[in-house]
């Protein structure tokens, strides 16, 4: 399934394809206009704001630990680690809110917290132009969390795995979150704020880009 923005062909001017991890990723704000100003602000996480894991979670991850060694070193085990942590994530979070509204799981609603969903390998397009050519620029985003009920689906958060925390791995996520938001505001939706994360399993960085195009 393919989440698109679906251009038309000109004979005079065709399409450039370019894939999002083919783009330097010191060109990815100039190549989306997206405004590098204010600074980039890092939050400090609060006693708060922290919650305590699951403890199937817990158990899980040392189990990957005890049989692979320190699991976010070995490549090949990033991604199960991965699943493991935003798949429990969300279905803590849900099962939670779930709880407090006495609602039924199996029941299905749109403006739900039930209607989010976690899709993986999501493909997605999109008609840009740049310096006056036309591209159509694609990539496959390893996370993206949806919202709403099919056949009108909504995204507004993207995770990519990154196999190193350099600034190439900020920028795919940057580049995925800013080809949603483009395509969100072409088809005139009013929230247009993207959220991202790249992360090596091991280590989190949390990005924002906001209605003006600002990252944050």
């Amino acid at each position: 399934m393919e989440w698109s923005v679906n251009p038309e062909r000109n004979v005079k001017h065709p399409f450039i394809k370019l894939a999002v991890t083919d783009i330097c990723p010191e060109d990815v704000a100039s190549f989306f206009r997206l405004q590098r100003e204010p600074p980039l602000l890092h939050r400090v996480l609060l006693e708060v704001d922290k919650q305590e894991l699951p403890g199937h979670l817990v158990s899980l991850l040392a189990d990957y630990e005890l049989a692979c060694g320190y699991g976010f070193e070995n490549e090949a085990l990033v991604r199960p680690c991965l699943d493991a942590i935003l798949l429990t994530t969300l279905a803590t979070h849900k099962r939670q809110q779930l709880d407090l509204l006495g609602e039924d799981p199996a029941s299905y609603e749109s403006g739900s917290i039930k209607s989010l969903d976690f899709q993986f390998e999501k493909h997605i397009k999109l008609a840009w132009t740049y310096n006056k050519e036309k591209y159509i620029v694609t990539g496959t985003m390893d996370y993206s969390l949806w919202y709403g009920c099919p056949p009108v689906r909504e995204c507004n958060l993207v995770v990519i795995e990154a196999k190193s925390l350099s600034e190439s791995g900020r920028c795919e996520a940057l580049a995925y979150m800013a080809m949603l938001l483009h395509a969100r505001k072409f088809a005139g939706r009013s929230d247009t704020v993207m959220h991202g994360i790249a992360t090596n399993g091991n280590r989190w960085e949390f990005v924002r880009i906001d209605a003006q195009s600002q990252m944050r």
